[in-house]
């Protein structure tokens, strides 16, 4: 019995271990505007473009995003788009044909037609998973990470907003947006929502001080760098420091995409990784290789960090 007893323990142990996750655990809106305040003795972040897709695992899908926070802890970005019967759903693609077993526009379907078809990975194999609905995935994360919601063109903005209330999410979601305009746009529906905002240069800075929108409730998005290649140097990376620079001045996250050529070095070297976050300043890496990434985030992480206390196991 004894015997039995320790099998027992020590299978439902490795369990366990299997099924753990790493958690981002955000009680409140001021804890998010708290979260992304940035400050000397911050913690790097990986966003996982995507959710994070891997083999067998595809992209927007919920079982991606747990296989994800099992190894790490992560943003999840994802998609999210509208059918013809205005239900949001997660999607990157406007067409199905890529990543599911159907074919035609997304936005010419109704649930009906889509809530039955199957996701593929990367590789084109399909896979047992669904397409899942934006509800689903708010209610998914709670008390787990924190979401960036890419909104694709022609979704309605009011539709999104009304789901994030729906599911008391506010405090743990992020709209990603290209412009003020849109900025504007999200902040008057919702004026306590986190965003995501993509800054070119000083002037896009200069606008999002003047525009009224809290600085506190957004983090920027600094662009997508690149590892060049350099005839008389060798290689190089590609990064807007100056801007980076700035925003930290104003105690503001800075995302840097490695998608792409940095993640393609990096992959393989992490010392890229690194670089990105203690050369450049980058505080977030927007990645496809999430792995490979937080390798380096653990490297440049601080020994004691304010932020420690958000991260959970």
């Amino acid at each position: 019995m004894l015997v039995v007893w320790m099998t027992t323990a020590l299978w439902f142990g490795v369990l366990s271990q299997l099924n753990a996750q790493h958690y981002i655990k955000i009680k409140n809106t001021k804890q998010l505007y708290r979260f992304f305040e940035r400050t000397p003795d911050r913690i790097p972040l990986i966003s996982a473009h995507r959710g994070g897709p891997s083999e067998g695992y595809p992209e927007n899908c919920i079982a991606t995003f747990e296989q994800v926070l099992r190894k790490h802890p992560a943003l999840i970005e994802c998609d999210v788009r509208q059918t013809r019967d205005n239900r949001l759903v997660m999607m990157h693609d406007r067409t199905l044909d890529r990543t599911t077993n159907g074919e035609g526009r997304l936005a010419e379907k109704t649930w009906a037609e889509l809530k039955s078809l199957r996701l593929k990975d990367n590789d084109g194999k399909l896979t047992s998973y669904k397409i899942p609905t934006f509800k689903e995935v708010l209610e998914w994360t709670k008390g787990k990470t924190i979401l960036t919601l890419d909104i694709k063109r022609g979704v309605s903005a009011k539709l999104v907003v009304d789901a994030i209330r729906e599911t008391h999410s506010q405090h743990y979601v992020a709209i990603i947006v290209y412009n003020l305009k849109d900025a504007l746009k999200f902040h008057k529906l919702a004026p306590k929502l986190m965003l995501s905002v993509s800054v070119r240069n000083e002037g896009d800075i200069t606008a999002l001080k003047k525009s009224g929108i809290p600085l506190r409730q957004i983090m920027c998005f600094a662009g997508v760098g690149r590892y060049e290649k350099k005839e008389a140097r060798g290689y190089r990376l590609k990064i807007k420091r100056k801007l980076i620079q700035i925003l930290h001045s104003l105690k503001m996250y800075a995302t840097v995409g490695t998608m792409r050529s940095i993640d393609r070095v990096g992959k393989t070297n992490i010392e890229v990784y690194k670089k990105v976050l203690t050369d450049f300043g980058g505080d977030i890496l927007a990645t496809d290789e999430p792995g490979a990434a937080y390798e380096a985030v653990k490297l440049a992480s601080p020994k004691k960090s304010s932020k420690t206390k958000y991260f959970r196991k």
